[in-house]
C-alpha cells in the first residue's frame, strides 16, 4: 500500500509542475526530448522515497501537504481554461476555493465543489490544468 502512495506521489507531482504543453505531449516525445533519462531505476527512485516518507516527521508531512496542495491549485493552472469551460458562478467559486484552500471548512469546500460541478460547460474533456486544479480540491474535500 505504501509502495503505491509513493508511486502515486510522484505521478501527482510530476503532473503538477510540468508546464501545459509537456502535459500535452506524449511519453515518447519527452523521451526524445531527454525529459526522461534513459536507464533510470524508477524501482530505487521509489524506495528512495518511500524511506522519505517513513522518516517523515507529522510537521514535514503537514507543510508537505499544505505546500503541494498550494501548487496543486494555483491560478496559472486554470486561468485560461476556466473562461471557457465554466460559468461565472463556477469560475467565482474554484478562484475562492483556491484561494483559501489551507482556511476553507469542509461544508464550504463542498459547496463550493458543487458549484463548479454543476458550472462546467460541454461535454468535452476539461482542459488537464483545469483538471488538476478541480482533483486537488477534491482530494483536499475527501
Amino acid at each position: 500500500m505504501t509502495h503505491t502512495f509513493a508511486h502515486v506521489l510522484c505521478g501527482s507531482y510530476w503532473q503538477a509542475i510540468r508546464t501545459p504543453a509537456e502535459r500535452r505531449s506524449t511519453g515518447a516525445a519527452r523521451r526524445a526530448a531527454g525529459h526522461w533519462a534513459a536507464g533510470v531505476n524508477y524501482s530505487e527512485l521509489e524506495a528512495d522515497i518511500l524511506q522519505l516518507i517513513v522518516a517523515a516527521t507529522d510537521e514535514s508531512v503537514r507543510t508537505f501537504a499544505q505546500e503541494t496542495v498550494t501548487r496543486l491549485v494555483r491560478p496559472e493552472l486554470f486561468r485560461d481554461a476556466a473562461e471557457d469551460e465554466l460559468t461565472a458562478d463556477a469560475r467565482a467559486a474554484l478562484v475562492a476555493a483556491c484561494a483559501n484552500i489551507l482556511t476553507i471548512s469542509a461544508a464550504e469546500l463542498h459547496d463550493k465543489l458543487a458549484t463548479i460541478y454543476d458550472g462546467i460547460l460541454g461535454d468535452d474533456e476539461l482542459d488537464t490544468g483545469l483538471l488538476t486544479v478541480i482533483r486537488a480540491l477534491a482530494h483536499r474535500h475527501s
